[in-house]
């Protein structure tokens, strides 16, 4: 198994693909349109980082970039049904993407968290799913309501660790505590050094993402 076979697919030229320039910020969507219409318009990676909210800290929005390309983006179009994660359910025909940035507005707006722990929060509910998404598209075939076994959630695990740790190491560079902190959500770094109650609190946050 290739953890990032999900990166594999060719970028697809101009012409062929489905990106939608971002208009400018007096035109933009307002975030009370439904998700459904925004999420229509996000086809690139570049599409996808104006339609995030306004990070205080602009670490964790270069950590996006970061992980982010064109095939991850695509990879995040999968339609999914959230049947098999534990407690959460997503109206069938919604797409992954749709599913992740609805958990990370839900985390931005967490009344129990400081600010810049709903920064992290927001971060890690939109990546946890990176793994998943590259599991998913791989497997068109597959029965999208069917469980995860053991061996797919240990797959997916591996998946987004490789996909996040350069990523993480470059924000852990710049940012060494948002770094550590981010890491400990999403369950790819083990510090010992960490406010576990702190972690909890955040990981709490982005519910059922966080077993993704």
């Amino acid at each position: 198994m290739n953890p990032l076979s999900v990166r594999r697919h060719p970028r697809a030229s101009y012409s062929e693909s489905c990106y939608v320039p971002p208009a400018p910020p007096a035109l933009r969507a307002p975030q009370s349109l439904p998700l459904s219409s925004r999420v229509a318009q996000i086809c690139d990676v570049e599409s996808l980082l104006d339609r995030l909210p306004d990070f205080a800290n602009k670490n964790l929005r270069n950590f996006i970039a970061d992980v982010f390309d064109q095939a991850l983006v695509s990879a995040y179009a999968t339609q999914i049904n959230g049947a098999w994660a534990f407690g959460c359910s997503q109206p069938a025909g919604h797409s992954l993407l749709d599913w992740s940035l609805q958990a990370a507005e839900q985390a931005w707006r967490h009344p129990a968290l400081r600010a810049w722990e709903r920064e992290v929060a927001a971060t890690a509910a939109l990546i946890a799913p990176c793994g998943l998404a590259g599991f998913l598209r791989d497997r068109p075939d597959r029965n999208p309501v069917s469980s995860l076994s053991r061996d797919a959630r240990k797959e997916i695990a591996a998946r987004r660790l490789v996909i996040l740790e350069a990523a993480l190491r470059c924000l852990r560079s710049r940012d060494a505590d948002i770094g550590r902190t981010l890491g400990a959500v999403l369950d790819v770094t083990n510090d010992e050094e960490l406010d576990r109650q702190q972690v909890a609190r955040i990981t709490a946050a982005i519910g059922c993402m966080a077993v993704l």
